[in-house]
């Protein structure tokens, strides 16, 4: 069993919405919705990060780049966007997904996710990751 597969099988069984492996040992699981829970370890521990596995419940472009930013090696998601898919294969991420979706709305349903779009023209990693963090903090 792999980074990737530890990841997977402790989100679904605790009931996660986030999960990172390192060296087949969990180093951070959240049940926070959105972006927020990758954000937070991500500016507090991204060194740790290069090289890891994630699980994660939604994956958009947003977190896809933010991925490419830490060093993810390998993704899962239970619900993949199809720029998160094209972001992945760019960055060279291996990724698992269950189901796939033209784009991730926000948390109402109504409309797209602020976050995917304020990366929607952004296909730089670095660019993504202050782009997202100044969003954080306007909210």
């Amino acid at each position: 069993m792999d980074d990737l597969e530890i990841a997977k099988n402790v989100l679904h069984k605790e009931n996660l919405t986030l999960c990172i492996v390192k060296e087949m040992k969990v180093i951070f699981k959240s049940r926070d919705k959105g972006i927020y829970a990758f954000m937070d370890v991500l500016e507090n521990f991204r060194e740790g990060l290069k090289g890891a596995a994630v699980a994660d419940r939604v994956v958009g472009k947003a977190l896809a780049l933010l991925f490419g930013y830490a060093g993810i090696y390998a993704a899962y998601a239970q619900t993949l966007s199809l720029a998160a898919k094209s972001t992945l294969e760019k960055y060279g991420i291996r990724f698992e997904y269950d189901k796939i979706v033209d784009r991730i709305l926000n948390a109402e349903g109504a409309d797209m996710c602020p976050f995917e779009r304020a990366v929607s023209t952004i296909s730089n990693p670095t660019e993504a990751y202050l782009k997202i963090r100044r969003l954080l903090r306007d909210i």
